[in-house]
């Protein structure tokens, strides 16, 4: 008797029958994406008042005869319909748009190369790396080889002015024209956005159906509510995460990657350190706008 193929849709969130689902990759699925959460468990070791604070943490939801998976849980659920033998098809429903005019202006280091490169080969990632190893620049390089309007998540404002710097170098896109969401200003722009997740809260409406890229930066220090219900919103055909380490504070490190995608590449220490080969931004003279723009 052949089993019946899982049908595996793909939109804001992956989508799968509750009924006929294969009773073991079922106990799998809910044995990752259910559990102890960190700080009850902290709390409780320690005998110290536990309040509201729930003692589980699911990141998988059923709604009518489908379970709600976070998206970037995807290359695990395969594995694991691979593991439990259970055939499956992918029904993609992501957004996407017609390419952009985008073009990388500048040299990778041969480690940033090789790291761009594992990244493309996913749609959902993240990316380790140390402070200053290059993982801005190499998000750039993904934006340009991609070609979609490109959203980018910032947990602090101080963080923006990096950003329009080297989105101006290396992709040669004026500060004028790329979208800003902050306290001051509501701009979507249309080859990228930088949004701090604030303001990407409380106004994802605004934003969602003109994106077809997520890239969330600082992914250790971004907020967990943010990674849990904005992220969700965003139906975008591909997703990055940029973390500085595998570890966050709260200890809720897989959360990342259930919703914005598996670690696919960590920069070597010592590479980034040496600096194997270079990375420079070509003339800006080429910049689509002639005036200098006023950062905002």
């Amino acid at each position: 008797m052949f089993a019946k193929v899982l049908s595996i849709l793909i939109a804001d969130s992956i989508k799968i029958p509750t009924e006929g689902l294969n009773p073991l990759l079922e106990r799998k699925i809910h044995e990752r994406l259910v559990f102890t959460n960190p700080e009850y468990e902290m709390r409780h070791n320690r005998g110290e008042w536990i309040g509201n604070i729930p003692a589980q943490i699911s990141c998988l939801r059923q709604k009518g005869r489908s379970y709600l998976l976070p998206r970037g849980f995807l290359d695990q659920l395969i594995e694991l319909c691979r593991k439990c033998q259970q055939p499956f098809r992918l029904v993609d429903h992501r957004r996407s748009f017609d390419p952009l005019p985008l073009e990388f202006h500048g040299e990778l280091k041969s480690y940033q190369q090789e790291a761009a490169e594992a990244l493309l080969e996913k749609d959902f990632a993240t990316l380790v790396g140390g402070h200053k190893s290059g993982k801005t620049v190499i998000a750039l390089y993904t934006i340009a080889q991609r070609r979609q309007p490109t959203l980018i998540l910032i947990p602090k404002l101080e963080l923006l002015q990096g950003w329009l710097t080297k989105i101006e170098n290396f992709l040669q896109i004026p500060n004028s024209e790329i979208g800003v969401f902050s306290e001051e200003a509501h701009r979507v722009g249309k080859d990228i956005t930088i949004a701090h997740t604030g303001e990407a809260m409380r106004h994802w409406k605004k934003i969602a159906d003109q994106v077809g890229y997520l890239i969330v930066d600082e992914c250790q220090r971004c907020p967990a509510k943010v990674i849990t219900h904005t992220i969700p919103n965003f139906d975008t055909r591909y997703m990055l995460g940029l973390s500085n380490t595998t570890q966050r504070k709260d200890r809720l490190s897989r959360i990342v990657y259930y919703y914005v995608g598996d670690v696919v590449y960590a920069i070597n220490e010592k590479d980034a350190r040496e600096g194997r080969g270079s990375s420079t931004p070509m003339s800006s003279q080429g910049l689509r706008s002639s005036n200098t723009p006023t950062i905002p």
